[in-house]
């Protein structure tokens, strides 16, 4: 049960006078973090009442983290994963089996995977006990082939070993790690993706890493998860878990090491993504989205929970975007000057691990899904606020070093520019998908997200010349060279 008050205060409920520290620890422990950062105001936000404001799973992992501050030696869960999908599911349970290490825990559950990692059984139907008390092993099996990460992973070839474990991988649905399943019993990651997502994740994988000389995950291969319904039609991708640590862009030789990273795929990736039936990856793209964020935001001025300092930024914004849509061809004539290649299309920490080797820190990259063709400019972006975290912001000098080898008409203005023009596309790209995640029940707690994206829009147009303001006409110098071939 929650109560109508903050995050932070219902953990602490369980811990009068508890440490910021103790209450981050029992949300870590309960894999409620990730979800609680990532909402505007954090620990601080309000849950509403009964926890009105947060979905089913995420009531759960904060009860979850309330029972880790407690630390009490005996615990009775009922019915800890009801009303959630699968997905939510499988990171209650992955919490749950931390939670039940030293100390007894007693679940009640009418859903058999929730029961994993229990070393025993009581079966009652009707108020009476049908079955004695006994190992789980056998019930932990069918759990463990019926999870459909497992179904899909052994429809790969009969010869794949069933998982030692099956946990969330991420906060984001559908990702999952399958446990000593890999080479020399390493871990596997299941995906699960739209057919068009996994095709281009395979075509990268299967016909274009191959050909460039950058460590990455081992490709397993794809499976498709049919359905009578084409809309509801899912695939997924199995990939080898990366090790190594997460990427910082406040440190100069994570930065280092992601331009090196990235002058390697955009050079030699180049003649097989030619042969590709990849997406464009061009301003169009980023126009789109611009469009669809636009007309969101258009058809919820009237939302109630804005106030009229966030109407008349909203109203700016617009007016902005409506700015950059008259004046599309120069951003369009910005973005040239190097040769169309395979671009990653969401080069940002989250997917990057840094690897240590002889010659210093590596890159190694995952999640291909907005990969495409084009002249590089979204993977160069650069960030102003290091807390937004849509872009590596790679050291521009020293990706400028690696393309040079094999593109020596290269420019550093070419650099510069393509990454003010790349910074302006992420910028968009994020607007866009932060939109459709928080409107319209987080639309007011979605604002100051935007105004540091539009804050990082705004540096980047000023960097290429945009002289002009809302409401007056715009002229951007437009600097350009000869295209690199």
């Amino acid at each position: 049960m929650l109560f109508s008050t903050s995050i932070a205060e219902n953990i602490g409920y369980a811990k009068p006078g508890a440490t910021k520290d103790e209450l981050i620890a029992a949300a870590r422990a309960a894999n409620a973090h990730e979800f609680i950062i990532r909402l505007p105001q954090g620990y601080d936000t309000q849950v509403g009442e009964r926890g009105v404001q947060l979905s089913g799973g995420q009531r759960q992992r904060i009860a979850i983290a309330r029972a880790f501050l407690k630390d009490s030696p005996v615990l009775i869960l009922d019915e800890p994963t009801s009303s959630v999908d699968i997905e939510t599911e499988a990171v209650i349970v992955e919490a749950l089996e931390r939670l039940q290490q030293g100390r007894t825990v007693i679940i009640i559950s009418h859903r058999p995977t929730t029961l994993t990692g229990c070393s025993a059984l009581l079966m009652i139907e009707q108020g009476r006990v049908v079955r004695d008390t006994l190992a789980a092993t056998g019930s932990r099996l069918e759990s463990l082939l019926a999870h459909p990460a497992v179904q899909a992973w052994r429809r790969l070839g009969p010869d794949r070993p069933v998982p030692d474990r099956v946990a969330a991988a991420t906060r984001r649905r559908g990702v999952y790690r399958l446990e000593g399943v890999g080479a020399e019993g390493s871990t596997v990651i299941a995906k699960r993706c739209k057919p068009r997502d996994s095709l281009v994740e395979r075509t990268v994988y299967e016909r274009i890493l191959p050909f460039v000389h950058l460590s990455g995950p081992r490709y397993y291969g794809v499976v498709a998860d049919p359905n009578e319904d084409p809309e509801k039609e899912v695939c997924w991708l199995f990939i080898g878990e990366i090790q190594g640590e997460q990427y910082d862009v406040l440190l100069p030789g994570h930065r280092a090491a992601a331009a090196r990273w990235l002058g390697i795929l955009h050079t030699e990736a180049r003649s097989a993504a030619d042969q590709s039936d990849l997406s464009d990856a061009g301003p169009g793209r980023y126009r789109k989205q611009m469009y669809t964020a636009r007309d969101l935001f258009r058809n919820h001025l009237d939302h109630p929970a804005f106030t009229a300092d966030d109407l008349a930024f909203l109203d700016g914004l617009l007016a902005r975007f409506d700015q950059l849509d008259e004046h599309w061809d120069r951003l369009e004539q910005v973005a040239t000057g190097l040769p169309r290649t395979l671009l990653h299309g969401d080069f940002n920490g989250k997917n990057l691990r840094v690897q240590a080797s002889p010659a210093g820190p590596q890159i190694a990259a995952f999640d291909w899904t907005d990969a495409g063709r084009g002249v590089p400019t979204a993977d160069l972006a650069q960030v102003v606020f290091a807390t937004i975290g849509f872009s590596a912001s790679p050291d521009l000098a020293t990706y400028l070093s690696v393309v040079r080898e094999r593109w020596p008409d290269c420019d550093p203005e070419d650099v510069e520019r393509l990454a003010a023009c790349g910074t302006v596309f992420r910028a968009l790209a994020a607007i866009d998908w932060d939109s459709h995640h928080f409107f319209p029940d987080w639309a007011n707690w979605f604002v100051p997200n935007l105004r540091l994206y539009e804050a990082e829009l705004a540096h980047a147009l000023d960097r290429l010349g945009w002289v002009g303001r809302i409401g007056r006409t715009s002229r951007m110098p437009i600097v350009t060279r000869a295209r690199v071939s």
